[in-house]
C-alpha cells in the first residue's frame, strides 16, 4: 500500500473521531416568540422583514395565515399578522423581497390551491394588499426573488411542479407580469 495516503486516513479517523465525541447543546427559547403554538407547515422564513438589522421569523399558520415575529432589541418577539393567502391548502414554496421598494418584506406564496399570490406589505408594516398573479393557474413547487433583468427591481422565478418554470418580471412600480417566454431571450 502506498504510505502517501496514511496522513490523509489518519486525519480523517481523527476527525471522525473527535465529532462522534463532541457534545453537542441545544436550547430551546422558543417562549421568546410572541405566538410560539402555531405550526407553520412548511413554509417558514428568516429575513429581516422591516430593515432594522434584526432577523425576523415569517411563517404562514397552517401553511396559509402570515405572522411577521419581528425580533425586537432586548431578543424578544411581537406577532404581527398580516393576512390569510386564504384556502386549505399548504404552501409549498414562500419566498421574500421588497418588491414595491417600501422598506418591508413582501411575501410570495402558494396556499389557496393553484393561485399565486403576492402579499405586499404596506408602507407601516401593519398589514397588506393580497394579489393574485397572471396565468398562476399551475401547482407552485418552489419559489425564489432575484432581479432576473438586471433592473433594479426584484423579479420572481417560480418552479411549476408539471411544466416548465416561470419568470414574472417587475415592472418597476412593484407589479409583477408573466411575459412571453419568447421576450425573455
Amino acid at each position: 500500500m502506498n504510505n502517501k495516503f496514511y496522513p490523509l486516513a489518519t486525519a480523517l479517523l481523527l476527525t471522525v473521531t473527535l465529532q462522534t465525541n463532541a457534545q453537542l447543546s441545544f436550547t430551546n427559547t422558543n417562549a421568546r416568540l410572541a405566538n410560539a403554538a402555531f405550526h407553520s407547515g412548511c413554509a417558514v422564513s428568516i429575513a429581516d422583514w422591516n430593515a432594522d438589522g434584526l432577523d425576523d421569523i415569517i411563517r404562514l399558520a397552517d401553511g396559509h395565515d402570515a405572522y411577521v415575529e419581528v425580533q425586537q432589541v432586548n431578543q424578544s418577539y411581537q406577532s404581527i399578522h398580516l393576512g390569510d393567502f386564504g384556502g386549505t391548502n399548504s404552501a409549498w414554496a414562500m419566498c421574500l423581497a421588497d418588491v414595491d421598494h417600501n422598506g418591508y418584506k413582501d411575501i410570495l406564496a402558494d396556499a389557496s390551491g393553484n393561485v399565486i399570490k403576492i402579499l405586499l406589505t404596506n408602507n407601516t408594516g401593519t398589514g397588506g394588499t393580497f394579489v393574485t398573479l397572471p396565468n398562476s393557474g399551475f401547482f407552485l413547487q418552489n419559489a425564489t426573488f432575484a432581479d432576473i433583468n438586471n433592473d433594479g427591481w426584484i423579479d420572481a422565478f417560480l418552479c411549476d411542479d408539471n411544466a416548465e418554470s416561470h419568470v414574472y418580471l417587475n415592472d418597476g412600480t412593484g407589479n409583477l407580469s408573466n411575459p412571453p417566454s419568447s421576450t425573455l431571450m
